[in-house]
């Protein structure tokens, strides 16, 4: 089956939840008409019922006709063993269901996955696997990898926001500053894969994430308004205050404090350092 040029914005979109029957979905790895051949397939065969993906590593888009003696046994071999396949089963493919997933599910197992593994080892394969389904089961629910990191970073940043909310209620000035600081190291280190995530800078036209990020920024800023610094000043203080917990749990989460002294008492001494450079800033001293 060639995959319609159309499916991504044109009349076809609608119209696969109408496809019941079994489908093989043929592509080339170096389809031109695709940025990300093997990924379309996906998300094609994860809007199908019944869709099993096979990609042509090198292939362009007419498999048929591209080195025949090559692609075209592959090409007829892929057939003959989908139609074999399939002539031992009845009804629905079983590829794409497992009772109780839902989005939550997905999401929280992927959190548990790139805490434990880092966030470049875990795709939507291993992901699939950990959860006992196939990849382009996924698709139903993101829109590729990157759909999938953006869903863990507005996580993310919701766990966030809540936790640093928590930490600065009913303090001010240097209080609230160290709060905020040593709860986003905790959170750093109890979720070192999505610290990695939220940090990326979003898509510039994703409103949902900018606003769940702005969300983080405003907490920060709250606090900084007890130092009654310029406008300029204030932006220049949350970037400082994300560089100096950053800088400190970065370090630390690949060993790279390695001297016998308190990283504690370093992480602290950094903050003190902060906050004499806030007053000195203050305008109405």
């Amino acid at each position: 089956m060639a995959i319609d040029k159309s499916e991504s914005s044109g009349a076809t979109y609608t119209r696969h939840a109408e496809v019941k029957a079994p489908t093989l979905i043929l592509m080339g790895s170096r389809d031109p008409d695709f940025k990300q051949p093997e990924q379309e397939a996906h998300m094609l065969a994860g809007r199908l019922q019944q869709a099993t993906v096979q990609i042509f590593e090198g292939a362009g888009h007419h498999l048929q006709v591209e080195e025949p003696e090559k692609n075209g046994r592959k090409y007829s071999n892929a057939l003959c063993t989908y139609l074999i396949q399939n002539s031992f089963k009845s009804g629905r493919l079983n590829m794409a269901t497992r009772a109780g997933l839902d989005h939550k599910t997905i999401i929280d197992t992927a959190i548990r996955l790139i805490d434990a593994d880092g966030l470049h080892e875990v795709t939507m394969a291993t992901l699939a696997s950990q959860l006992g389904v196939k990849t382009p089961t996924l698709y139903h629910y993101f829109t590729g990898l990157a759909g999938l990191r953006r869903d863990i970073a507005l996580q993310g940043l919701k766990e966030a926001a809540k936790l640093l909310g928590d930490a600065v209620m009913g303090k001010a000035g240097d209080d609230a500053v160290y709060a905020l600081a040593h709860s986003m190291r905790t959170f750093a280190k109890k979720h070192p894969g999505v610290y990695e995530v939220i940090n990326q800078a979003p898509d510039p036209n994703d409103q949902t994430w900018l606003a769940s990020g702005n969300e983080v920024v405003t907490i920060v800023r709250r606090a900084l308004s007890a130092y009654a610094l310029t406008p300029d000043d204030e932006l220049h203080a949350v970037r400082m205050f994300r560089s100096v917990v950053h800088g400190c749990t970065s370090l630390e989460a690949i060993g790279g404090f390695g001297l016998p002294l308190d990283i504690d008492e370093t992480f602290q001494r950094l903050l003190t350092m902060f906050l004499h450079d806030l007053h000195d800033r203050q305008i109405n001293k």
